[in-house]
């Protein structure tokens, strides 16, 4: 099991394309992005397109045994026949044979009315991971490279993050709650969620904490001439203030406190204030700005 960090990079340097998400990540064939997401950390499933055309879904689940890897991918065959209609068959029989291939990567092709549909299944025990690759149209893509390049990490583990133009790579715990992808703008709200019981000297307390990531194209039209400093300057509300800018690596990247009237009117009574804390990101190469907002107790989550 690698270094996250090492096989996508520092998240501030640019690195290989693919896709990661919920503590798992693998290469996609040429000209497949992420169509749409569902789920969670613990299990969702991905649908990749080719064209705007879904091609691919991928699930995932974290689970503590493996699973039947024959009865799944049955199960899996079962329901492609009742989607798209059992072949017509001069013997009257269909044999679903599975085939193991390296890596761990057991698979089944299954034949229906509309065509030859694929599924492949692999068990990435490290991680307690399941990850399932099937057809959504026939003999769409080969997907077998891409549980082949598959790679997961523990619950316990940084976790990189990188769809729709996003590349980050988090601490351990924090966990998405939700993402938005619309043109030129994509938007992900994370939640920090560390084991529930204290020990001292030990990460273990709850703590609240969020971080909302946002990534604009076209940023020099949204910067529209500003630096990154003047842009947060001006994006800030009225009420609020920036204390303190400093400039991170690579250049472009800046870290500035924010801060402002409590979020609630008890705060506000106690006159108590309430401090965000942003890195922003230009890269004019490809023009992208990337705007991390952190609020909560303790470190930020991106590195310093």
């Amino acid at each position: 099991m690698s270094d996250p960090g090492q096989k996508f990079s520092d998240p501030l340097q640019p690195g290989p394309t693919g896709l990661a998400l919920h503590g798992w990540a693998c290469d996609l064939p040429p000209g497949a992005e992420p169509a749409a997401t569902f789920g969670t950390w613990r299990s969702g499933q991905v649908l990749l397109s080719i064209d705007r055309k879904p091609l691919v879904g991928v699930s995932w689940e974290r689970t503590a045994l493996s699973p039947d890897e024959a009865k799944t991918l049955l199960k899996i065959a079962k329901r492609l026949r009742a989607e798209h209609g059992a072949p017509v068959a001069p013997s009257g029989g269909q044999s679903d044979d599975l085939t193991r291939h390296g890596g761990g990567i057991v698979a089944i092709a299954v034949a229906t009315r509309a065509g030859l549909f694929r599924a492949s299944l692999r068990r990435i025990d490290t991680a307690g991971v399941t990850l399932i690759a099937r057809d959504l149209s026939p003999e769409a893509v080969d997907h077998a490279g891409i549980l082949a390049s598959a790679e997961a990490w523990p619950v316990d583990a940084p976790w990189p993050w990188r769809i729709y133009g996003l590349d980050e790579v988090l601490p351990p715990w924090w966990r998405l709650e939700s993402i938005e992808h619309v043109a030129g703008l994509v938007r992900a709200l994370f939640f920090r969620f560390p084991p529930g019981r204290w020990r001292p000297g030990e990460q273990g307390r709850r703590e609240r904490a969020v971080l909302v990531l946002r990534r604009w194209a076209l940023a020099a039209r949204v910067l529209a001439g500003k630096t990154p400093a003047e842009w947060l300057a001006g994006a800030i509300r009225s009420d609020e203030t920036i204390e303190a800018v400093r400039e991170l690596p690579p250049a472009g990247t800046i870290e500035a406190t924010v801060r402002g009237p409590g979020a609630t009117l008890w705060r506000r009574l106690r006159k108590q204030r309430d401090v965000r804390r942003f890195r922003l990101r230009f890269q004019p190469d490809i023009d992208r700005l990337t705007v991390a907002e952190f609020k909560g107790e303790g470190e930020t989550p991106w590195r310093s």
